[in-house]
């Protein structure tokens, strides 16, 4: 509500001031002066400040929760409700970071699977047939207890209604291309930071997994 102050990350003050300690000094942009009334973390040059009745929103952040299975609608139909301007660009944050946390689990469960087959391999042999067809059921109805759960995660629209539908798989791919390039393209924030950092820690543990598996495979 203070539409004479405004907020700037530490990467702005110190190039603007040379220092963090700017609170009650002041900033013009576009003919109108802004009083500095605080200063957050940041290695970008972030400058907040509130928007009058004349401008209008470039970005805005839907954030219900918890989250509707298909978000992509719900957005749509908020903005029809409140007579929004179409969404050009829509970034799945939450659904992002749920993919980064799965894929970080990935080769760790790989590497944890290929230990315990190498490790438990003889003693395996030495179980019945029986046994070990029993153990295998196990696993299988493990897994598609787990398997719901798993589907949760995924949105509605990229789960097809008809699998022979080849016009929703070209389309999903075109859908997810341009949602790729929105991801890359975003101005590094507190927002994708995890995410994108969930994938380097990714590739870190897949290269050590696979060292790994190749030194057991070795020894």
């Amino acid at each position: 509500m203070d539409m004479q102050g405004c907020a700037v990350s530490e990467q702005l003050a110190w190039q603007l001031f040379g220092g963090t300690d700017v609170v009650g000094q002041t900033i013009t942009l576009n003919k109108k002066e802004y009083t500095v009334r605080g200063v957050f973390r940041g290695k970008t040059e972030i400058f907040l400040a509130p928007a009058t009745d004349t401008e209008t929103f470039s970005a805005a952040e839907y954030a219900a929760d918890p989250l509707p299975q298909d978000a992509q609608q719900a957005v749509y139909k908020l903005c029809q409700t409140l007579e929004l301007p179409a969404v050009k660009t829509m970034i799945f944050g939450r659904e992002i970071a749920q993919f980064c946390r799965m894929l970080l689990f990935v080769p760790v469960l790989i590497f944890a699977g290929a230990a315990v087959w190498s490790g438990g391999k003889p003693y395996l042999k030495k179980i019945s047939p029986t046994i070990r067809k029993i153990l295998l059921f196990a696993a299988v109805v493990a897994a598609a207890l787990y398997l719901p759960q798993l589907l949760e995660l995924v949105p509605a629209w990229l789960i097809p209604t008809k699998w022979s539908d080849f016009d929703f798989w070209g389309e999903l791919i075109k859908t997810l291309s341009a949602q790729w390039n929105d991801f890359l393209s975003l101005c590094p924030s507190q927002k994708d930071v995890f995410a994108k950092q969930a994938l380097i820690q990714t590739v870190v543990f897949a290269v050590g997994c696979a060292a790994c598996l190749k030194g057991l495979k070795t020894s």
